[in-house]
């Protein structure tokens, strides 16, 4: 699609029109208004839009033009969307080779060339390829720029094929199998520059079931997303959290692909793969006049590839990230235990396989599916039932997308979720799950047993204290009935210092049954410093 060299973009007559604007631009002065004026959403054979000009989609949604994101020397034709404060580019078509010598234009030839033109009129990008002379260029509705035969309403060209760093509502990240074809996000190389950078979000189509990748360079894993559930991506359960959208995911014959769009066609969204390596949602707060990240991948250390290596188990929320799964033990004892994961963790004894079974993971990120089979026609006890007979099974999980799914080999980039994600089911000996089954009861009986001896010891510890304090009432000494009394009611407060019988005799009618908890738990923490110090109910208060 992208033709970049130094011949001549104009015929003969217009090169000196072409000429007079390189002189003008020696001068200081410019030939085209650097104000935007609209053309419509249309580009005709033999016409030209200039640096200044934009074309906006008929709905108004989109627009096209000549933007600099960093460097105003470096010119580039973008999309963006049209009504919003932020113009950040949706789309580039010339990000491998920006205008140097300003202003350039589009140039659409009679043949149906698209050429791209600096202000010497020498050809920065071009289709390469004559469409006919019936050939128009057009900006969609969608935010789709193409060529297409304006008789036949026939799409020779477009922009949802070559993404750039974003996917919006309508585009398709994923590969044709019929052309081999692959639609994928290319990070900037940084924020002003929207050459190509070091990261790249893809399709991975090589395993089992299709995932979204996220790679460093050519080859480095920095994410994987987990295979499709029927709704969302098992490694992103947060994108179920979006009501504003739908997504989709297709794999077939001829493609396999993912994609979004909005319900009712509301908001403003674009996924966007970042010169930082992130891989984001956004949508556009008119409230805010700003982009709103709804989730964003990696989050977390466990969100990074492999991060505890093999047969490894990660969680955010625990005080310790990796965790050999049940039957495991560290590769590398000495790196593990100074927090260097990446060796993973390998079967503490070999398996059986006529005697072994196998232990159910909750809420979790299925492993990778570069070693695991599939088949949609299985349920989970003939699943079960299958890997259990195959010695070279290693777990096994059953989604309502896939069917069965079942592993060979090492378990690779597991990770633990509070809530989402999906149940997997691991090969373990006999003996390891009943050592698991023992562990999980006695955590059980712990979660049980505590709480309900605390809760006894403070209420046993109220009682003593209660006692106390009837004793002690009956020991003081009464005031004599026919003292004189300063205030109603003081007979009932009788036995309590005189500094403090103003004050409380006011407050007789507030004390009720739980201010006089409050003050019994008071006078508790008052026994426990005088007499109770090394009682266990101390503690509870």
């Amino acid at each position: 699609m992208l033709h970049a060299h130094g011949d001549q973009c104009l015929p003969s007559w217009i090169l000196v029109q072409g000429q007079w604007s390189e002189v003008f631009r020696l001068l200081g002065g410019t030939l085209v208004p650097r104000t935007t004026t609209s053309h419509g959403d249309t580009i005709v054979p033999g016409e030209y839009f200039y640096d200044g000009q934009n074309l906006i989609s008929a709905n108004g949604k989109f627009e096209l033009g000549f933007f600099n994101p960093g460097d105003a020397s470096n010119a580039y034709v973008g999309i963006w969307y049209h009504n919003i404060t932020d113009k950040t580019a949706l789309w580039v078509l010339n990000n491998l080779a920006p205008v140097t010598v300003s202003p350039g234009y589009l140039h659409l030839t009679g043949d149906g060339n698209l050429e791209l033109c600096n202000a010497a009129d020498l050809v920065i990008w071009v289709t390469g390829t004559p469409y006919g002379n019936n050939t128009i260029v057009r900006l969609a509705d969608s935010g789709n720029f193409f060529l297409e035969d304006r008789d036949s309403n026939t799409t020779e060209l477009q922009s949802f094929d070559y993404l750039t760093d974003t996917l919006i509502p309508g585009m398709k990240l994923g590969l044709d199998k019929v052309t081999n074809h692959a639609t994928k996000l290319i990070s900037w190389l940084n924020a002003t520059d929207p050459y190509p950078g070091a990261y790249s979000c893809t399709m991975e189509t090589q395993g089992t079931l299709p995932e979204i990748i996220i790679t460093k360079g050519q080859s480095l894993r920095i994410f994987r997303s987990g295979p499709w559930n029927g709704h969302v991506f098992s490694g992103i359960p947060r994108m179920g959290n979006i009501s504003q959208l739908k997504f989709a995911f297709l794999s077939n014959e001829q493609e396999v692909y993912f994609s979004f769009d909005t319900i009712n066609n509301s908001g403003l969204f674009r996924a966007v793969m970042d010169f930082r390596g992130v891989f984001q949602l956004l949508e556009w707060s008119a409230t805010s006049s700003g982009w709103t990240s709804l989730w964003a991948v990696p989050q977390d250390q466990c969100d990074f590839y492999a991060f505890c290596g093999a047969n490894a188990i990660c969680t955010e929320t625990s005080s310790v990230l990796c965790q050999c799964l049940q039957g495991f033990v560290p590769k590398s004892p000495a790196n593990w235990y100074q927090n260097h994961f990446s060796d993973g963790c390998v079967r503490q004894e070999a398996l059986s396989c006529s005697s072994d079974g196998f232990l159910h993971l909750r809420s979790v990120k299925l492993p990778d599916t570069v070693n695991a089979t599939t088949d949609s026609d299985m349920t989970l006890d003939e699943c079960s039932d299958w890997c259990l007979k195959n010695c070279s099974c290693m777990a096994y999980a059953v989604t309502a997308w896939s069917g069965c799914l079942t592993w060979r080999g090492d378990l690779m980039d597991l990770r633990k979720f509070n809530q989402g994600g999906d149940q997997l089911y691991v090969r373990l000996l006999a003996s390891n799950i009943d050592s698991a089954m023992d562990n999980h009861v006695k955590k059980t009986v712990l979660v049980i047993t505590i709480p309900t001896m605390l809760s006894f010891l403070l209420l046993a510890s109220i009682c003593v204290v209660l006692w106390r304090r009837r004793v002690r009432k009956q020991d003081t000494i009464m005031i004599k009935s026919n003292q004189p009394q300063t205030m109603k009611g003081l007979d009932y407060w009788t036995g309590i210092p005189a500094k403090h019988v103003d004050q409380r005799a006011g407050r007789q009618s507030l004390f009720n049954e739980h201010t006089y908890l409050t003050e019994t738990i008071l006078d508790l923490k008052k026994d426990c410093n005088l007499d109770y110090t090394r009682t266990l109910f101390c503690f509870l208060i």
